[in-house]
């Protein structure tokens, strides 16, 4: 079975004193999926907080840029039409 995965990140904004949140969605068998779940070092049984860091993100066109911190991992089965 194929999976999509949904990465959810937050940060908090502290020019509009809020907190942010940005989703990723990812095939499993792509290069980007697998260095995120490195980064985070995600396992079937979660991720490990403690030593996992924040990543940079920089998208121009959406002006995402700063760092964000890994808030929820989701697999979505790939439904076949």
């Amino acid at each position: 079975m194929k999976y999509t995965v949904e990465l959810q990140f937050k940060r908090f904004n502290l020019p509009t004193l809020r907190e942010e949140t940005l989703t990723m969605s990812l095939k499993e068998q792509s290069v980007g999926l697998r260095r995120m779940m490195e980064t985070y070092f995600v396992t079937d049984n979660g991720w490990d907080q403690d030593n996992g860091y924040e990543i940079t993100i920089n998208d121009r066109k959406h002006q995402t840029n700063g760092k964000w911190w890994l808030d929820s991992v989701l697999r979505i089965p790939e439904v076949d039409k």
